[in-house]
């Protein structure tokens, strides 16, 4: 139009839309989804959001990986609980700090029964609330935290 073409003449697409050509015309025929495509290793656009949240989740806050071993016929705590972290607070100087974690896990896990150690899914849920609350309480923040159970 800027050039002289006839406003009914011209044709404006945007994003997404199709435009098909026939002869002399032109039309736009169907849209299709634009934006942004994520590429992750050999997969292009097949990022889920739910992934891409976690990583932001992890990028901001770190995690901690706590590996607890109970003696599958007792029920009895005999490893850990030992803790990682990374991304959360220096390990070098956070001894201290992640020796209160690890004593508050032992101390919850000594207050429940011998029944309620036998089911690694309330183990490991326990362990999760625990340090999460733990977390919050004291440094204000929300590492995503792993647990691992080994039954020995």
């Amino acid at each position: 139009m800027k050039v002289g073409i006839p406003e009914e003449r011209c044709l404006l697409a945007v994003n997404g839309e199709v435009v098909c050509f026939y002869n002399s015309t032109a039309c736009i025929e169907e849209t299709v989804e634009t934006g942004r495509v994520f590429v992750d290793g050999k997969g292009v656009g097949d990022v889920g959001e739910v992934v891409l949240k976690d990583r932001r989740h992890l990028a901001e806050d770190g995690m901690v990986l706590v590996i607890i071993g109970i003696n599958q016929h007792s029920g009895e705590l005999i490893y850990g609980p030992e803790i990682v972290s990374r991304g959360f607070v220096f390990e070098d100087e956070s001894q201290e700090y992640l020796q209160m974690a690890k004593d508050l896990v032992r101390e919850a896990l000594q207050e429940r029964s011998i029944e309620f150690l036998a089911d690694r899914d309330e183990v490991r849920q326990l362990v999760r609330q625990t340090l999460k609350r733990f977390f919050k309480k004291s440094i204000e923040r929300r590492p995503m935290v792993l647990s691992v159970i080994l039954e020995m």
